[in-house]
């Protein structure tokens, strides 16, 4: 079985005040380890993805400012779809490249 060791990458614009720098944090997400053929191995990727949103959403989560606490529930709602659409190319490309290395 040959693995990949391609990750997916979770970008944000982070929710900021107007007076601060606009910060584009982005977390590299490895799955070459797993195999996304299996319950398994897809219920590992979306815990690592799900890690991976609330990282790089946190910077205002806990605040007391409603603004601050919309902003990271936003990001996380918006993280969350950008994620889908990664995670369903790396799971076509798993099995593409499984389906050729069995040939």
């Amino acid at each position: 079985m040959k693995l990949f060791h391609i990750a997916l990458s979770v970008l944000i614009l982070a929710p900021a005040p107007a007076f601060a720098q606009e910060v584009t944090p982005s977390i590299a997400v490895p799955y070459g380890d797993l195999n996304l053929r299996t319950e398994a191995g897809l219920k590992v990727l979306d815990h690592r993805l799900a890690n991976a949103i609330r990282l790089v959403c946190r910077e205002y989560q806990g605040s007391a400012v409603p603004e601050f606490r919309f902003a990271v529930q936003r990001c996380v709602k918006e993280k969350s779809a950008e994620v889908t659409s990664l995670r369903n190319r790396a799971i076509a490309g798993y099995s593409s490249a499984e389906t050729l290395a069995s040939r």
